[in-house]
């Protein structure tokens, strides 16, 4: 069974469908679970956190455990920057009781890597550090997170020709942050979003994962639309089995399931 577990609805800023019209779309692409992972950000980004925390709630559980055959979870996609940040999130985030909660960095040195004025002036070397730096950083500030959101998001709006994060030209910092995403009982996810339309990468990522004892990462399209819902899963899922990751995840009040591929 695969499963999608980064996804929004109109309950999030930059998304304008409805949970019903995504999981739709996930139930008729045959994938078995969803997760609703809203935006809930208090980390200096210029958007605000969900609008209406209780309409969410009542609107998400009214679709579990089960919508068109498909499993249903509700999650968030909180912002990271640091202690006091994770601790305001959580605060908010009380209410939902999460089954799940992604651990993003948007933000680095006060700019959101989704627009051109963050790589400004920057090399692709230059704005890959300072986002990994900045990433390695972050997930030391929240231990309830599920996961790491999509490491390698500094690759989806940049304007280089060549958006490939290759983990061995980043190797010293991917390992630090892989060790304490390890250390803390986490994982990372395959956030296929950021690959686009180019061709995939991340298999020495995910392989070097398993090495240093990771067992499970989630699967996440970050769907906004439903034409992009587990968008090029089978792409991701060969690349898992590829790195050795015998197990994608699930998560209920935020313990994981693993689910074996």
């Amino acid at each position: 069974m695969l499963a999608d577990y980064h996804m929004h609805s109109f309950y999030s800023f930059d998304a304008s469908f409805s949970p019903e019209e995504m999981i739709k779309a996930a139930a008729e692409r045959n994938i078995g679970e969803v997760c609703f992972t809203e935006h809930i950000d208090f980390d200096d980004s210029p958007q605000s956190v969900l609008p209406d925390r209780a309409k969410y709630i009542e609107h998400i559980r009214s679709l579990m455990p089960e919508y068109m055959g498909v499993r249903v979870k509700i999650g968030a996609e909180i912002g990271l920057k640091d202690r006091q940040t994770a601790d305001a999130a959580w605060a908010f985030l009380e209410e939902i009781e999460p089954d799940f909660i992604i651990g993003s960095v948007h933000v680095v040195n006060g700019i959101d890597a989704y627009y051109p004025e963050y790589y400004d002036g920057k090399t692709k070397r230059q704005a890959f550090v300072e986002y990994l730096q900045t990433a390695k950083e972050c997930v030391k500030s929240c231990g309830y997170m599920s996961v790491l959101g999509h490491y390698d998001f500094v690759t989806k709006f940049s304007p280089y020709d060549d958006r490939t994060l290759s983990y061995f030209d980043y190797r010293e910092l991917l390992d630090e942050i892989l060790i304490e995403l390890i250390k803390g009982g986490r994982a990372p996810e395959l956030n296929t979003a950021s690959w686009r339309d180019d061709k995939a990468w991340g298999t020495e990522f995910f392989r070097r994962f398993r090495e240093l004892g990771g067992e499970y990462v989630t699967l996440g399209s970050d769907a906004h639309r439903p034409q992009r819902v587990a968008k090029r899963f089978d792409e991701a899922k060969a690349m898992l089995e590829a790195a050795g990751i015998k197990y994608i995840a699930t998560f209920d009040r935020l313990k994981a399931n693993p689910v074996r591929l």
